[in-house]
């Protein structure tokens, strides 16, 4: 979940849209920014190094991709790129509260990231006229040749029937990289149908 990885948009025209009819759920990426490809995403997933072996493991099998990922820089990037992932989590039964199902997923990667630091706790907040919730967390990614990045990762997810949209935005947590204003207009361009 807090890996950056992606989709693109399939048999549709180059467009900064991304739309996914099952679900009636569209988001627009800045028009500078890249959609990744299913090829980089496989390779992606081999840079996932987790303090838990077997969470490591089921990251790099997720058998489910996301919708889709963008990233501000072209892959493959050097160091922490700036990103954005859409992933869609069916939930056993609908009506969950998404804030309860954000902070489990947040108690469950304190075990996969050490030194994970909550900066804003989970809270409710609408998107696209649906209630949904939002948190904030810092964490260090290690990727396989060693390196180590500072992240912040912004997450919301969004119920949908028995959906639920996860849209996570990471990116380092000072810099020139940092895309407070961009990320707004992102959660911004979020349509669902309802």
């Amino acid at each position: 979940m807090f890996a950056a990885c992606a989709t693109t948009p399939s048999g549709t025209a180059p467009s900064n849209t991304f739309n996914d009819t099952a679900t009636g759920f569209s988001i627009t990426k800045p028009s500078e920014w890249h959609f990744i490809s299913k090829e980089i995403l496989k390779a992606d997933r081999n840079t996932i190094r987790l303090d838990d072996a077997k969470q490591e493991k089921i990251a790099r099998e997720y058998p489910d991709a996301p919708l889709v990922v963008f990233t501000y820089y072209p892959e493959p990037y050097p160091t922490l790129n700036p990103s954005v992932s859409v992933s869609r989590i069916n939930m056993p039964k609908e009506g969950l509260p998404p804030a309860l199902i954000l902070s489990m997923s947040s108690q469950m990667a304190k075990k996969q990231y050490q030194d994970l630091v909550v900066v804003e706790m989970v809270r409710e907040q609408e998107v696209n006229g649906i209630q949904g919730a939002y948190t904030q967390v810092k964490y260090t990614a290690p990727f396989a040749d060693g390196q180590r990045f500072p992240t912040t990762l912004r997450m919301w997810m969004i119920p949908h029937g028995k959906i639920m949209f996860l849209v996570s935005m990471s990116g380092t947590p000072e810099g020139p990289d940092v895309f407070e204003g961009v990320y707004q207009d992102i959660i911004n361009s979020i349509k669902i149908a309802r």
